[in-house]
């Protein structure tokens, strides 16, 4: 195998390990470091908690030996990440006296990381092969299901329950270096939100609309795919989101475009009568 195959062998494997563990890693997380009191261990403290920002560094070092020793072109969007997060970065250091140290890197983390990995992916996905993509896309699926169906079980039985894991005795606050609520509350009421495997309802929300399309364009089996749909139909509305109701909608909109854009093109005047009278 020469080096750059080997190269995007193990790039495969870096991201085929984030995309399976990062779904999980809200609840696991909280397991080791607040049940199982790994948080008292500085080093694991800071693995545990970092292990997919260093994986996402791992894949940048990846990209940058491909690009020396591919010798690859570095495309216009590349540039554009790239240039955001240098700009970003001198942005940061030029502030850092002014917030910390801590929470500079704290920023960077959260700001920057996902332009880190989009940027290193760009040297790789049109290298891996098709079958290498299908198990991709179906390690995401089943982790999916089973992200959905803790939601789901825990909104019946109660996330109350999750103290037992580690979670904190409290609702809907957060607070540094300590295990997550256990539930947030919809406003003015004793329901939790679902965040499923997640530390909180919006992100497992935002989760859900790119598993969602996955299931819709890549399940073939007709009655796994309404059974995953429908669990991520309620899951969605049982995070009470109202921005990921909205994008769920919009989602189900431009996906019923596309596929009706024949019909549309054909008919485009008759759909316009038809909605110039329901406007009026």
């Amino acid at each position: 195998m020469k080096l750059l195959e080997k190269i995007d062998a193990f790039a495969w494997g870096v991201l085929l390990i984030l995309l399976v563990f990062t779904p999980l890693h809200g609840f696991l997380s909280t397991v080791f470091l607040y049940k199982f009191e790994f948080a008292e261990f500085g080093i694991l403290k800071v693995f545990i908690k970092a292990w997919k920002e260093i994986l996402i560094l791992l894949l940048a070092f990846l990209a940058g030996l491909k690009l020396i020793i591919g010798k690859r072109k570095i495309n216009l969007l590349q540039w554009l990440i790239f240039g955001f997060i240098i700009i970003g970065l001198l942005v940061s250091f030029v502030n850092w006296s002014d917030v910390g140290f801590g929470q500079l890197a704290w920023g960077i983390r959260t700001e920057f990381m996902f332009f880190v990995l989009l940027g290193s992916l760009l040297f790789f996905v049109d290298d891996f092969s098709e079958e290498k993509v299908e198990k991709l896309v179906k390690a995401v699926l089943i982790v999916g299901f089973f992200v959905m169906l803790f939601g789901l079980l825990f909104s019946v039985l109660g996330y109350d329950n999750l103290i037992f894991y580690g979670y904190r005795y409290d609702w809907s606050t957060y607070y540094l270096n300590e295990a997550p609520a256990f539930c947030q509350m919809e406003a003015e009421t004793e329901f939790c939100r679902n965040q499923a495997t997640f530390t909180g309802p919006t992100r497992f929300s935002a989760y859900l609309l790119v598993l969602l399309p996955l299931i819709m364009l890549k399940v073939k089996n007709v009655k796994i795919k309404w059974l995953l749909l429908v669990m991520g139909i309620v899951s969605i509305g049982l995070t009470f989101s109202t921005a990921a109701w909205l994008g769920f909608i919009a989602m189900i909109i431009m996906f019923w475009l596309i596929k009706a854009r024949k019909y549309i093109i054909k008919f485009w005047n008759k759909i316009l009568i038809s909605f110039a009278i329901l406007f009026i």
